[in-house]
């Protein structure tokens, strides 16, 4: 499903899953992750990350 949505779109997307992690800001640590894994095209700023922590049983949209 990713790989057809960046050849539509040329937006990058990616999914990650994790039962839980280290901090207490979400938000902060998926920006984290999507920074390091350089989601998105420089010139068009399109990445998307769907960050889901299974334990946190917390829900943010930004």
């Amino acid at each position: 499903m990713a790989k057809n949505i960046e050849q539509q779109t040329s937006a990058e997307v990616a999914i990650a899953v994790a039962s839980d992690f280290k901090g207490e800001d979400d938000f902060e640590f998926a920006l984290e992750l999507f920074n390091t894994w350089g989601l998105g095209k420089k010139t068009n700023d399109n990445g998307l990350l769907l960050f889901v922590a299974k334990d946190r049983r917390a829900y943010q949209r930004e």
